[in-house]
């Protein structure tokens, strides 16, 4: 069994204006880097045996902010792609309010529906569960997305999976889960099998 701590980024300009960076490099707001303190500060003390984080600014600049508050030097972070938040194609830089008028917002809820170019929730399953099954279960710091954090938890947390999308996950709050060893790779042989 091992701790597995999740912090989705703090604050960036499309939170806080609505609309959707998907793999959109943006960076976070001055209110963001103070989320991300307040996220170091809040996990100061503890100690993990890994790090990971996903390639984008935003979450960079969020691990950032918590490596200085946990002492940590950032070479022993892991940056990975594959918890890069999800593609949304063509709904990149889309605004979520002019989604949610039109009746196409549940493309970004549903389970294996895509829009226009992305990548389903389903998909992102597959790229994210897929690289944490191949990593060792340690006690484990996550500094991630929404979508990716959203779909983790509620994989590991068994939510319905047509319910998953519609969870919500605060920027820079860290939130923790016990994960016995093997739960990933079981997780995985789940989503494969349901491929």
């Amino acid at each position: 069994m091992a701790r597995w701590t999740f912090v989705r980024h703090g604050e960036t300009r499309a939170n806080a204006e609505r609309w959707l960076s998907g793999w959109v490099d943006v960076a976070l707001t001055p209110r963001g880097v103070t989320q991300a303190v307040h996220a170091g500060e809040a996990l100061a003390g503890r100690q993990y045996h890994q790090y990971f984080v996903s390639d984008l600014h935003r979450a960079r600049q969020t691990a950032g902010r918590i490596t200085a508050a946990l002492d940590v030097p950032e070479d022993l972070w892991v940056i990975a792609p594959e918890l890069r938040e999800r593609t949304l194609g063509s709904w990149q830089g889309a605004s979520l309010d002019a989604l949610r008028a039109a009746g196409e917002s549940r493309f970004l809820t549903a389970w294996k529906a895509r829009a226009p170019g992305a990548e389903s929730q389903f998909d992102l399953a597959l790229r994210t569960v897929g690289f944490l099954a191949g990593c060792e279960n340690l006690d484990t710091l996550v500094v991630a997305h929404g979508g990716v954090i959203r779909g983790l938890l509620g994989l590991l947390d068994g939510v319905s999976k047509d319910l998953i999308g519609k969870g919500k996950v605060a920027n820079a709050q860290p939130i923790e889960r016990e994960v016995p060893d093997g739960r990933w790779q079981e997780i995985l042989a789940q989503l494969e099998a349901d491929d």
